[in-house]
């Protein structure tokens, strides 16, 4: 068994940096994320507005690690992960990560379509409030925080 990581490291130290792919992937949704939503936006309201959640369905942040076959882009974690650091440095609200959480839970778990996963669910609101999230193609759903 090795005692050192990449680089000689030892394995708690070793890191890991995206390829050259995942960043040219994810430098396409940043530039739609970045114009999408500009921190300027935030003096207007701490909520982001029916419009810009058309776009964020547009551009698939909500079905990012879902399956191709289902309606994803089938990407996975590392592409999630880099995206919401930009969602992040944005300021996007935070039900637009829970959205994309909560679409996750329903890809992964089929039998879930069409039910609430949570108190407090309503229908037809593609605009969440106060944890409710919207979920393209799943159904009005919940967040898991209630």
């Amino acid at each position: 068994m090795s005692t050192t990581g990449d680089l000689g490291r030892p394995p708690s130290e070793t890191r890991y940096h995206p390829g050259p792919d995942q960043l040219a992937l994810v430098s396409t949704i940043e530039e739609s994320i970045l114009a999408l939503l500009p921190l300027a936006r935030l003096h207007a309201s701490r909520e982001e507005n029916d419009e810009t959640w058309s776009h964020l369905d547009e551009i698939g942040i909500f079905g990012i690690t879902a399956r191709e076959e289902q309606g994803g882009s089938g990407l996975g974690a590392v592409e999630e992960a880099l995206i919401v650091m930009t969602l992040g440095q944005q300021l996007a609200a935070p039900a637009v990560m829970a959205t994309m959480g909560a679409a996750q839970l329903r890809a992964a778990a089929p039998g879930l379509r069409g039910r609430r996963i949570a108190a407090g669910f309503r229908r037809a609101d593609r605009r969440p409030r106060a944890g409710h999230c919207w979920a393209p193609g799943l159904g009005s759903i919940t967040s898991l925080t209630h």
